[in-house]
């Protein structure tokens, strides 16, 4: 499986189960953490991701803006 779901995959983590957890961290939470960011706080966050980790940033990025066009067009 490629993509970036490949990593959540070879740890047997279903990507539709949000309450599935990673290293122990629930996948959920991470996405909560995210939206709790001021726009200060989610600003550093995006700069040092994309400096740290530019690949999977964009990869990120990009599959954030399909599943947003596919919820658009198909629900």
């Amino acid at each position: 499986m490629n993509g970036i779901w490949s990593e959540f995959a070879e740890e047997g983590l279903d990507n539709n189960n949000y309450n599935d957890e990673l290293r122990g961290i629930k996948k959920v939470d991470v996405v909560e953490e995210i939206a709790r960011m001021n726009m200060e706080e989610r600003r550093v966050f995006v700069r040092d991701f994309a400096k740290k980790w530019p690949d999977l940033a964009r990869s990120i990025s990009n599959s954030i803006d399909i599943e947003i066009r596919d919820n658009e067009n198909y629900g």
